[in-house]
């Protein structure tokens, strides 16, 4: 409706009102429509209001975007809706939690285009982006409230663009400019509701056109977020009786509308391809027999199934989903790192086996840096070569053998845990995808190495899949982005808590780094080998194999994630990380402060399953060593030691 046909007052019902505040006595969370395209939501667990008025309804309103971040907010179109009416919805539901608090902080919120005198730098070229707050209270409450102000204003000079905000705080009237407080009719707020105001320079608009830059207003946001958090958690601490043991508790306790959608959306779409599969080459039996017979001269010709997808419609239907329109800046940054990773697994698909294919694998997955090659060169050089000839081997159908037994043992756990194992001629070594633990037909092992790899693949890979799936979150399940570097980490550090990680596993873990490493240098598919081969004496077939994951699709460096993988992991884990909070599902070091904070709002579950080696004698060995700190060449030492 055009805004001239919006009529001009609005009332909300009195029974609306008695049932919100019927809803807040029984401690139950109300989610409700306003007159005027107006939004209520209030959470009891958490006794504060953030509120917004607005003349008109405005589709991309800021302001509205920026108070829906709150477990407890109240949306009203200031002209539609009748002061009186909105005064009384907001006192009833003011007062209903002072009664179960003992005080509650209610923050109206507006946006300020031109504040006076001018506060913070606006996104002008050649000038630092700063953003700027006003905080507004009246003399009385921040002279009563002063702590709690200092640490609003603290919290707020946290948030920095190109450099840190600036931040005013003004002894007045705690409402936007020429509308009246809602608590005027009472004289003033009552007594335990400390009503501030905050006005939000503009400073992510072009200062000549208007126009707002969406990326930098998503930052501001983001950050502002954790600054009122943080403010929250200071007032609830210290002026009521409400329980919040910790900032990253306060937020939405549920998934809105465009959360849902957009989580389902990405499950959906991400189970549509399986890009590691994609990627692979089918016939790498042939191309290894035909490198063999040329006497390792000639470069393989590899072969990949076609694709099952259309790139470019499922990228369509990829930004469809209304991830921007999540309220929730965790939930949302989450979902939208996860869908530029897509993104450009897309790209990467379409681009298969053409020059295209490594620049978006750089993107991907990075190249090694100079810590990382030196790590793989110093462990190869503690490391002698293994005589592999004459290790015992075990055959890839024994291996689906013992996979289905560890599987049948972790249902005898939970039904829930519907994984499978079957052999392929499609893969090249080991493959997990989409529950399943896909073998290749002519694959085959060390006999010593048979529990860590079943360890590696089911007791972590499979293991963490369907706890995800069993998340409220479904991306836990479908994989959020960069979720690999851990999963390998972890699956690596299942082979060293099962007494499996042997000198040979840690020489393949580095060469697959140089491996990734040359390829963006320019070395072919023989320089590769040759480097492998000859420099570093790997046998033949090892080689080759090495040789071509690093170049498979046209270059691809996901290799280097699993050494990178363990030293993260590591280092985690002397750092005083927790493990089990990494088995929730797939999941990256760099989610679990996101993923706490939903943890504390029980949005996530804890992890359903345990890997069961974590419970043998030798893990419990293992462990506290690892947790004085460990590193890869630590562990190299000690298994060089003998």
């Amino acid at each position: 409706m055009p805004p001239e046909q919006i009529p001009e007052f609005e009332t909300i019902p009195d029974r609306l009102v008695d049932a919100v505040a019927s809803a807040l006595e029984q401690g139950r969370r109300v989610r409700r429509g306003l007159p005027g395209a107006g939004r209520l939501v209030l959470d009891p667990a958490f006794p504060l209001i953030h509120l917004h008025r607005r003349d008109v309804v405005q589709p991309h309103d800021e302001a509205a975007r920026l108070i829906c971040m709150s477990p407890s907010y109240i949306l009203a179109p200031g002209r539609r809706v009748a002061a009186p009416a909105l005064a009384s919805l907001v006192q009833a539901a003011t007062l209903r939690l002072i009664e179960r608090a003992g005080a509650m902080l209610l923050l109206e919120l507006w946006i300020d285009d031109a504040p006076d005198p001018p506060l913070g730098h606006p996104a002008e070229p050649g000038e630092a982006i700063a953003a700027g707050f006003e905080l507004l209270a009246s003399p009385s409450a921040a002279d009563e409230a002063e702590p709690i102000f200092q640490v609003m204003l603290d919290a707020l000079r946290q948030v920095t663009l190109d450099a840190p905000a600036q931040v005013r705080l003004t002894r007045g009237a705690p409402v936007p400019p020429n509308i009246e407080s809602l608590f005027a009719p009472l004289g003033g707020p009552p007594p335990g509701c400390l009503h501030v105001g905050l006005a939000v320079s503009a400073i992510y608009r072009n200062p000549e056109t208007g126009n707002r830059y969406p990326r930098l207003f998503h930052e501001l946001r983001r950050q502002l977020h954790t600054a009122l958090v943080e403010s929250a958690h200071a007032f609830l601490r210290t002026r009521t009786n409400t329980q919040v043991h910790h900032p990253l508790s306060i937020g939405p306790r549920r998934l809105d509308r465009a959360g849902r959608h957009s989580d389902r959306g990405l499950a959906r779409l991400g189970n549509a391809f399986d890009f590691l599969l994609e990627v692979s080459p089918c016939n790498k039996p042939q191309a290894w027999q035909a490198f063999e017979a040329s006497n390792h001269e000639r470069e393989p010709a590899f072969q990949y199934k076609p694709l099952a997808i259309d790139p470019a419609l499922l990228k369509r239907h990829l930004y469809n989903l209304p991830i921007d329109d999540i309220d929730d800046p965790l939930v949302a940054g989450l979902l939208e790192r996860r869908r530029t990773e897509m993104d450009r697994q897309l790209t990467m698909l379409a681009d298969r086996n053409t020059p295209a294919f490594l620049p978006g694998s750089v993107q991907l997955y990075g190249r090694p840096d100079a810590g990382l090659l030196d790590l793989a060169h110093q462990l190869l050089a503690i490391l002698p070569p293994a005589d592999t000839e004459h290790t015992p081997q075990v055959s890839a159908h024994r291996f689906l053998d013992r996979a289905r037994a560890q599987i049948r043992a972790y249902r005898e756990r939970d039904a829930g845990f519907h994984a499978s194992a079957q052999l392929r001629d499609d893969v090249t070594t080991l493959l997990v995808s989409q529950g399943s633990l896909l073998i290749a037909r002519d694959y085959h092992m060390p006999a010593h190495r048979v529990d860590a790899l079943v360890h590696h693949e089911v007791s972590t890979h499979l293991l963490t899949y369907f706890n995800g799936q069993r998340q409220p979150l479904r991306q836990l399940g479908a994989g959020l982005a960069g979720y690999e570097s851990l999963q390998e980490g972890l699956a690596v550090l299942a082979e060293h808590l099962v007494a499996g990680l042997d000198a040979e596993r840690l020489r393949t873990l580095a060469a697959r780094v140089l491996a990734v490493a040359s390829v963006p240098d320019g070395a072919t598919f023989l320089d590769t080998f040759r480097l492998l081969r000859h420099e570093h004496h790997f046998d033949a077939e090892q080689a080759f194999i090495l040789t071509m994951r690093a170049h498979r699709g046209g270059g691809f460096t996901k290799d280097m994630i699993y050494l990178k993988g363990l030293a993260d992991l590591l280092a985690h884990l002397a750092a005083g990380g927790q493990l089990d909070p990494l088995y929730v599902g797939l999941i990256s070091l760099e989610d679990l402060p996101a993923l706490e904070a939903l943890r504390r709002r029980d949005m996530i579950d804890p992890a359903p399953l345990k890997p069961v080696y974590l419970s043998t004698p030798t893990a419990r060995e293992r462990m506290p060593q690892l947790r004085r700190g460990v590193t890869p060449l630590d562990l190299a030492r000690d298994i060089a030691a003998g």
